[in-house]
Formats: structure tokens, C-alpha cells, sequence
């Protein structure tokens, strides 16, 4: 969320109209291009998916990436220092006492190669690494969430430890602590992770996991800053590289404080138990050591979103799984998904997706959001 809070402060000092678009919506990212008139596009793409857009993009579109994937197409990028963000990785994994280390990334995509390389030029090492296949849509990304963590704790279990694992994102860092989970192996004390990406996950997981300070707000603003030169006749730089210099260490390497502990728990209790109808006052029971204000206040800070609207958003994402999997009539997907009544299921589910329940059934499975994305959850976290 915090690059589209670059992107859009940026925007509105340049006075430009830009969109930011990413995976796993293959044909509304299409339909957006060609419905919206846009000064300005920032891509967040794999290669084929950019390839079909750029053919259908104005030659007045100022387009600019987020992602080495579509470099070959030859648009201005910004991206981070890879380097600098692998040696912060590891560094701070050698100072909480970890001698041996790995890597855990996607295959199949530029930047997991790119990650893959400098984890070896930094760690001086032939150490242990692993790679699964990105996964570029929703059906991908649900085997994924269930094959991986399979996998990876089969890999984990033939390691030396305790081992200090650096992982290239948060979907990766999620598997891994689920992984740990089926082989046995405690976090931190056998498996130290740290992700080299901070998304919001990172915090919400259990535990939370330790992660490379992410410059999101910086990637955003800079992307529409290369937009204005190019409306402005101007060249654009080819290459921004943002730096990266620090961590934000939690649990997953040793370093958890009280709150952040209990937030765990309130996170896994909303996960667990959001579609039997809890309420916010029955996750504060259940943490106990923290007040309303409180608990409010490490949602909004650290997850991004207050404790009623992740009750929300967890029942969506049981319903939105409901309908792909199961023929139940919409009222019992609103029921086993946590809702009283059908009718404001309907509306609720209509709001937020912008869709009704029965015509995301009908979507071809490439097209069903898997979990809500993440301009829906900017919008549900400005709703309380």
C-alpha cells in the first residue's frame, strides 16, 4: 500500500492521471487500458502479461515499471539495490548468531535469478537454495500455497541447523514458517527467515517475520516523477536504483517485543476464527494484554488495516474460495464464510470486489481474485 501512497501524493503534486497495475487480473488489467484514458502507466507485471498491454497502449502513455521482468521491453524502471538489500539480509542474520546460511526463491522470473546470483556473490558460498515456480495467477498462487510449504520443509529437513534463510518475498517467507511447522524445526532457534521484501504479511504472520525495509513509498514517487518528465518532453532515467540499508527485525530471527507478540496472536486468532462470527471484542478477550486503543493501533500501524476490517477481509477470502470450489447456494457460502444474513453478504461482497457473488462464480478460474487485492485493501482499511 505504501507504493500507492507514493504514487498517488506524487500524482497529485504533477497533477496526472496514473494507474498501477500487477498480477493476477489478467483480463480487467487488459480492459483497464483500453477503457481509461492515462497520462500515465506503472507496471508491475510478468513479461507476456506486459507484452499484451504495451500493444494496446497509446503512444502518449508514459509507461514506467516496477519490475525487472519487463525490462526487455525497454520502458524506464525503478527498483531497489539488490545488493545492498541481500547484504543487509544476511548481515543482520550473522549478527543474531547464524553461521550458515540459504535461500529461498521463485524461479522462472528475472528478478528470482537476478536474487539467486547476488545470494552467492554475498554469502561466498555454494550454500543451500531453493526455487518453486512464481506463480502468475490465482489458480498458481492457491496450488502454490498448498504444494509449497510440502516441499519446502522436505528440502529444509536434509539442511544442517540452525540455518539463517533468506527468503525473496512474503509468499515465500509464508511457506517457510509453515514448512518449519510440518518438519519440526522451531523459528528462530533452528530456522532464522528474513524476507527481502516488507509487505504487510511479514507482520501478520506467525511468527512475524523479520525483513529488508522495503523503500515502497520511494518506488512509487519516483515512478511518477519519471512519468512527468516524459509528459514534460523529457528524457526519463532508464534505471532507478533506490537504496536499502536496514531491517525490520521481528520474531522469525529473535527479535520480538511484547506487542508484537500478542498482535501475532490476534492475527491468528481472526484467522482461525473470523467465519465463526467473532467480533473485535472477542479477539480482545482473547489477547488480553492489549486495549482497544491499542489493538487498534498496532492493526493500523503494523498490518495496514484495523482488527474489524481483517475480521472482513478473512471472510471475504472464505467466501471468494467457497465459490470456486464448492456449488453451495450463495446463502450457505455467506453462512460458512461468517455472515448472518445472505442479503448483506451480497451487498458486502459486491462493495469490496466489485462483483456479485454469483457472477464470480461464473468467472473463468484465471480470473478469480484469490484474495483481495491490494487496492481493494486500501479501500477497506479508509472505511471504519
Amino acid at each position: 500500500m505504501r507504493v500507492y501512497e507514493g504514487i498517488m501524493a506524487a500524482a497529485r503534486r504533477h497533477n496526472c492521471r496514473t494507474q498501477l497495475l500487477g498480477y493476477y487480473h489478467p483480463s480487467q488489467l487488459l480492459q483497464r487500458v483500453d477503457e481509461v484514458d492515462l497520462q500515465g502507466l506503472i507496471l508491475f507485471a510478468p513479461l507476456e502479461m506486459g507484452q499484451r498491454i504495451a500493444e494496446k497502449l497509446k503512444p502518449s502513455c508514459a509507461t514506467v515499471s516496477l519490475t525487472l521482468e519487463l525490462d526487455p521491453l525497454g520502458w524506464p524502471t525503478v527498483w531497489l539495490d539488490i545488493d545492498a538489500a541481500m547484504r543487509v539480509a544476511v548481515r543482520h542474520l550473522r549478527r543474531v548468531g547464524f553461521s550458515r546460511f540459504a535461500f529461498a526463491g521463485w524461479s522462472g522470473i528475472r528478478t528470482g535469478d537476478q536474487f539467486a546470483k547476488t545470494f552467492i556473490q554475498v554469502t561466498h558460498d555454494q550454500a543451500p537454495m531453493w526455487s518453486g515456480p512464481y506463480p502468475f495467477n490465482a489458480a498458481d498462487l492457491e496450488n502454490t500455497e498448498q504444494a509449497i510449504p510440502v516441499d519446502l520443509a522436505n528440502w529444509l529437513s536434509t539442511l544442517e541447523h540452525p540455518l539463517g534463510v533468506v527468503t525473496m518475498d512474503e509468499q515465500v517467507s509464508a511457506s517457510l514458517t509453515r514448512a518449519c511447522d510440518r518438519a519440526g524445526l522451531k523459528i528462530p532457534q533452528d530456522i532464522g527467515v528474513v524476507s527481502l521484501c516488507d509487505d504487510l504479511r511479514c507482520a501478520a504472520d506467525v511468527p512475524p517475520v523479520t525483513a529488508v525495509e522495503m523503500p515502497f513509498f520511494e518506488m512509487g514517487e519516483n515512478a511518477v516523477e519519471q512519468i512527468a518528465r516524459m509528459l514534460n518532453g523529457n528524457q526519463p532515467d532508464r534505471m532507478t536504483t533506490l537504496p536499502v540499508d536496514d531491517v525490520i527485525a521481528r520474531a522469525s530471527t529473535g527479535m520480538a517485543d511484547d506487542e508484537a507478540i500478542s498482535l501475532a496472536d490476534a492475527v491468528r486468532f481472526i484467522k482461525e476464527r473470523a467465519c465463526h462470527g467473532v467480533t473485535v471484542d472477542d479477539v480482545l478477550q482473547h489477547v488480553h494484554t492489549l486495549s482497544r486503543t491499542k489493538l487498534y493501533e498496532l492493526f493500523n500501524q503494523r498490518v495496514g488495516r484495523s482488527p474489524a476490517t481483517e475480521i472482513r477481509r478473512v471472510r471475504l477470502e472464505q467466501a471468494c474460495r467457497l465459490l470456486r470450489e464448492t456449488r453451495h447456494p450463495v446463502a450457505e457460502v455467506a453462512r460458512q464464510s461468517g455472515f448472518a444474513h445472505s442479503r448483506h453478504f451480497s451487498t458486502i461482497f459486491h462493495h469490496y470486489m466489485g462483483i456479485t457473488p454469483t457472477a464470480y462464480r461464473s468467472l473463468p478460474e484465471d480470473e478469480c481474485v484469490h484474495i483481495m487485492p491490494q487496492v481493494e485493501a486500501s479501500k477497506m482499511s479508509n472505511d471504519e
